[in-house]
């Protein structure tokens, strides 16, 4: 439990308590003092193609969970996500749980830790049903954003896509001589 004064006590994600990467969504957004959300659009089992095997470095037909999710911040929407696991990191993994808890969380309580994290990103434009489904017209700036997250032995056990609306967010890096800080920020 985390006390925060003058907005209560809140359940702390022990991921943001750990070392290594210190990255979730719902840790990142209440953090802003905003409310994170989420809205799974697809749960599903699937057997890893031979473009998605390289980006998380498994063989062709391991199996993998996909799942989508609209991120809400106070409300509104702001990032579409797909994510890619593999099932042997949680292998009874259901739809409810993912709508339920944070999936950081679930991970974190059968001992997978994020300890480094790619990321790269790319300015789009949204189309059809990714626009759609961010309630923004075709066309509208974002970010594509990609993330491979790794276990404290390397292996990647994350590939997610997201587009991240381009209106609504500032992302900003500040590099000294101790190294490199990156923050998304969101518009209020």
């Amino acid at each position: 439990m985390v006390r925060k004064r003058g907005r209560g006590t809140f359940v702390a994600d022990p991921v943001t308590n750990r070392r290594g990467v210190k990255y979730s969504f719902t840790t990142e957004v209440s953090s802003m003092g905003k409310t994170p959300s989420s809205t799974l659009v697809d749960f599903r089992m699937m057997e890893l193609d031979e473009a998605l095997s390289d980006k998380m470095e498994l063989r062709v037909g391991t199996p993998v969970y996909c799942f989508t999710r609209i991120r809400n911040v106070d409300g509104e929407s702001l990032i579409l996500e797909t994510s890619y696991y593999p099932q042997y990191i949680y292998p009874n993994l259901t739809r409810e749980m993912v709508e339920t808890h944070s999936f950081y969380s679930l991970l974190y309580h059968v001992g997978v830790n994020p300890c480094a994290a790619e990321d790269t990103y790319e300015a789009v434009t949204l189309q059809g049903e990714s626009a759609r489904l961010l309630g923004v017209a075709e066309g509208s700036c974002a970010f594509f954003h990609q993330r491979r997250t790794r276990t404290e032995d390397g292996r990647i056990y994350e590939y997610t896509r997201s587009y991240i609306r381009g209106d609504r967010v500032l992302l900003d890096v500040q590099m000294q001589k101790s190294g490199i800080t990156f923050t998304r920020s969101i518009d209020a």
